[in-house]
Parts: C-alpha cells; sequence; structure tokens
C-alpha cells in the first residue's frame, strides 16, 4: 500500500493548466509579439524619414505633423472656393499658435 504524504497534511495535488489556458497565454504572446515588432519598424520608419529630412536641409520637423500633412491631399480645385482679396479693404491671415523661437532657430 503506497503512502502519500500530501494526504497526510490536506494538500492537493496540482492543478494542471488546461489547454484552453495555455492556448490563451499562447495567443497574448503572439499579439504581444506583433505589437513590438510594430512598434519597432515604426520606429525604424521614424529614424528613416528623420534621416531625409536632415538631408534635405529641412532641420528638425515634427514627424507626426509631416505626416499628417503628407496624408492629406491638397486639391487645387478647393482653392476656388475661398474669397479672393480682392474689393476687401481689410485682409488678416490668423496662425492657430505662434512659431516658438527654439522653432525658428531649428527650422
Amino acid at each position: 500500500m503506497s503512502h502519500n504524504c500530501r494526504e497526510d497534511y490536506g494538500e492537493k495535488e496540482p492543478v494542471r493548466a488546461s489547454g484552453s489556458v495555455v492556448s490563451r497565454i499562447r495567443e497574448m504572446e503572439e499579439k504581444r509579439n506583433e505589437r513590438r515588432k510594430k512598434i519597432e519598424e515604426e520606429r525604424v520608419r521614424r529614424r528613416e524619414r528623420e534621416a531625409a529630412n536632415n538631408a534635405m536641409g529641412y532641420g528638425k520637423i515634427d514627424i507626426d505633423y509631416q505626416e499628417l500633412l503628407d496624408q492629406t491631399e491638397l486639391d487645387p480645385a478647393d482653392s476656388r472656393n475661398y474669397l479672393t482679396t480682392k474689393g476687401m479693404r481689410i485682409y488678416v491671415c490668423v496662425r492657430k499658435r505662434i512659431l516658438f523661437e527654439k522653432e525658428i532657430k531649428d527650422g
């Protein structure tokens, strides 16, 4: 007759992980690896864009803002919808925000 010490102390046998738990853990690891890969690709792309800007002499430009401008395609036909300055006495051009001295120096 075999004697089990665990039973003497009221301990339970270790529970094995079920297949669904293991598969969920693997899915989570795969998703994490995919996210990390995308982040690294984004970093490489940003470094390449910064290097290209420096090579063209643009200096330090906000890459996110530059990409936003690239995504927004301007159609010359849309410019005809605006009023011209002909016949106006006052023409005002307003920036959304001021340029800081550092931005002017950096380009």
